[in-house]
C-alpha cells in the first residue's frame, strides 16, 4: 500500500505562489493544509495531526525555527516529522536546518519527485516506528499478564496444599463422620482447583 494515502501535510508558507505548487504537486496524493501565517499553525495542527510538517524557514511573519522549537516543545506535535524548506542554498543554513532537529531540508526550486519521495520516506519511517512501538508495548502487556498469572497460579496452589493438608490432619483425628464427609468435599474441590491450575500456563 502507498504510504501516501490518507496522509496529511501542513505546508507552511507565506508565499502563495509557493503554496500553489505545493498543492498542484502534493494534492493528488496527499491532503494538504496550507497556513500562511504563525497564529494558524498552532489552531489547526493539533485538530489535524499532520504526518509530516512543510516549513519554510525564512518567514515575513514570524521565524521558522521559532514554530519548529514550539512543535518540538508540545508533547502532542513533537514527533511530527519537520522538513525545512527554505531559499537559501548555501551549506551553513542546511546544517543550522538539521541541528535544530529537522528531519529534513529541502532548497528552493525543488524537483517535485524528490520532494514526494522524501515525505514518503518519512511518513513510511513513521509508521515503522509506531508498529514497533505497538508491538513493544503488546509484548510487554503479555509479558506482564503472563507474569501476574504465574504469581496467582503458585499461590493458589500454595492455599490448596495448605487446605489439603489441613484437611487431612483433620480426617486423621478423632472427629465426627459427618465432620468427616464435609472434609472429604473440601479434599476433593480443593484437588478439582489444582487440576485446573495445571492448565494455566507457567
Amino acid at each position: 500500500m502507498n504510504a501516501a494515502l490518507n496522509s496529511r501535510i501542513m505546508v507552511v508558507d507565506d508565499d502563495i505562489s509557493c503554496l500553489k505548487a505545493f498543492e498542484d504537486i502534493l494534492c493528488p496524493e496527499f491532503s494538504l493544509y496550507s497556513v500562511k501565517n504563525g497564529r494558524d499553525v498552532f489552531k489547526l495542527v493539533e485538530k489535524i495531526m499532520p504526518d509530516v510538517i512543510l516549513l519554510n524557514i525564512a518567514k515575513s511573519e514570524f521565524n521558522g525555527y521559532s514554530v519548529f522549537a514550539e512543535l518540538k516543545g508540545s508533547k502532542k506535535t513533537r514527533d511530527i516529522p519537520v522538513i525545512f524548506i527554505s531559499k537559501h542554498c548555501d551549506v551553513q543554513n542546511e546544517k543550522t536546518a538539521l541541528s535544530y532537529g529537522a528531519a529534513d531540508y529541502i532548497r528552493k526550486p525543488f524537483d517535485p519527485d524528490i520532494l514526494k519521495l522524501r515525505i514518503q520516506y518519512l511518513i513510511k519511517s513513521k509508521n515503522r516506528k509506531y508498529l514497533l512501538l505497538e508491538r513493544k508495548l503488546a509484548e510487554t502487556e503479555n509479558r506482564v499478564q503472563a507474569e501476574f498469572i504465574s504469581r496467582v497460579s503458585e499461590e493458589v496452589r500454595g492455599y490448596m496444599n495448605t487446605i489439603l493438608e489441613a484437611a487431612h490432619t483433620l480426617r486423621m483425628s478423632d472427629c465426627p463422620d459427618d465432620a468427616k464427609d464435609h472434609l472429604d468435599a473440601i479434599d476433593a474441590a480443593s484437588r478439582q482447583v489444582l487440576r485446573l491450575m495445571e492448565c494455566v500456563p507457567e
